[in-house]
């Protein structure tokens, strides 16, 4: 099962065994539903996580008009959108694959159950492309300017993959192990029960990176960063802005 979302803002990876203290060490067992009852057992399945990314393109074919509409659902971006200079866009991905246990375990007198025996996951950006406004690259110090600014929501999101896909994996592994041995008529039925279990606890896990990322976006695109690249390079920033409002 594979997650997508657009987005607006930078990449990366790179693990880290710090737990980073705005998310919870857990996700509710709830989640998961409560442990399979002891008629049929099986040892614990391996769960890793493989963070991943592209390494990201420029692009400066854009004029400020396209680069202000390209689309930005579910992303932070700038309040007002004649700010922008430059945007870093990606797709954030997730998924998840899982192997079963073979053959099937069947408790003695009892139903067939199954368990899983390996789950991989997946998670990091996709399609990570760097704008930069035609009128911007035209002038060599407000390029620079604005590629630093870029460069920031890169950083970003090497950071939050440094950080996050440790806490990603172990919240995963604890709520996939809590899942255990499964009851049910027929192989398919018990997939899909634990299918169904772990898509709603990665769900929640992957939901939790989303805002959290989005969250440190925001602050990289603060009003004071704006007036800043305003008046940088002479106020070459500030014009290019302002003509792009129009009379006011």
């Amino acid at each position: 099962m594979t997650l997508r979302r657009a987005a607006l803002a930078g990449l990366a990876l790179a693990l880290a065994p710090a737990l980073p203290p705005t998310l919870p060490s857990t996700l509710p067992s709830t989640l998961v539903g409560a442990r399979a009852q002891p008629v049929c057992s099986a040892p614990p399945p391996q769960v890793t996580l493989t963070p991943t990314f592209a390494e990201p393109v420029l692009d400066t074919t854009l004029d400020l008009a396209a680069l202000q509409r390209l689309p930005r659902s579910g992303t932070p971006s700038p309040r007002d959108s004649s700010h922008l200079l430059g945007l870093t866009s990606y797709e954030a991905v997730g998924s998840f694959t899982v192997d079963y246990a073979t053959p099937p375990l069947r408790a003695p007198g009892g139903p067939l159950c199954g368990a899983a025996q390996a789950v991989q996951l997946r998670l990091g950006f996709e399609h990570v492309v760097v704008h930069i406004a035609r009128e911007v690259a035209a002038d060599r110090c407000l390029y620079d300017a604005v590629y630093a600014h870029e460069s920031r929501h890169v950083q970003v999101d090497r950071d939050m993959l440094a950080q996050y896909a440790r806490w990603f994996e172990t919240t995963m592994r604890t709520q996939v192990r809590l899942i255990g041995a499964v009851r049910g008529d027929s192989l398919d039925a018990i997939a899909a029960i634990i299918q169904k279990r772990i898509q709603t606890a990665f769900n929640a896990a992957f939901q939790s990176f989303q805002q959290e990322l989005a969250r440190r976006q925001r602050q990289v695109d603060s009003p004071a960063e704006y007036r800043r690249l305003s008046v940088v390079c002479g106020g070459a920033g500030g014009r290019l802005m302002a003509a792009r409002r129009g009379p006011g």
